[in-house]
């Protein structure tokens, strides 16, 4: 979606509208009876970048996602983040709670008032930790299954500037804006900048 202010991109990317979207094409699917995958999602991504003369403002690219099969988690199995580059505020994280977050200052505050406090944060002054967004991601961990997912927050143009990968099994993967997010894999490294952590969970 084209043209839509910064300030205003995450109310475009938010649950409300992706909801909204999804279920208004599967109602017309049905109507049509076409067939369609169960778990169909929509993921709205804004640019503040206007269109070229001719070129429309809303896009649509379709994708198949391969079903993820991780290890299983034990719902109280004790997952963890290890900081391998970059100084943060602790060398390793406890995943303890449904959200962790990180950036690159422990305090976030906006013009309306404080926006969210930084579980692990990159303070330190150097030019590693200058690649690390106030805002950048966050991890939530489901109490039921124990998985975790990595979540890109950060406000960016263009798919390759996304600022965080994902290095598995030797190969880098890019986590993009998504209401999804990406489920993590123990041994997972992940690239916010420069910065790098690793992911670990114990497996059943």
């Amino acid at each position: 979606m084209r043209g839509v202010p910064e300030n205003q991109a995450s109310v475009f990317e938010g649950d409300f509208l992706s909801t909204y979207f999804a279920q208004e094409i599967k109602t017309s699917l049905n109507r049509s009876n076409y067939r369609f995958p169960s778990d169909l999602e929509v993921t709205v991504i804004a640019s503040p970048v206007l269109p070229l003369e001719r070129e429309p403002w809303i896009v649509v690219d379709t994708m198949q996602r391969k079903p993820e099969t991780p290890a299983v988690v034990a719902p109280g199995a004790a997952s963890r983040l290890i900081v391998l580059q970059g100084a943060a505020n602790v060398q390793e994280l406890s995943i303890d709670k449904p959200r962790v977050n990180i950036g690159r200052t422990a305090e976030v505050f906006r013009a309306g008032g404080p926006s969210r406090r930084n579980d692990l944060a990159f303070t330190e002054d150097n030019e590693v930790n200058g690649t690390v967004s106030r805002e950048h991601a966050h991890i939530t961990r489901s109490s039921k299954t124990g998985e975790c997912r990595l979540f890109n927050d950060r406000n960016y143009k263009g798919e390759s500037n996304c600022g965080i990968w994902i290095v598995r099994d030797g190969l880098s993967q890019p986590v993009h804006r998504g209401t999804r997010g990406t489920l993590l894999q123990s041994g997972d490294e992940i690239h916010l900048g420069r910065t790098v952590m690793r992911f670990e969970a114990e497996a059943n």
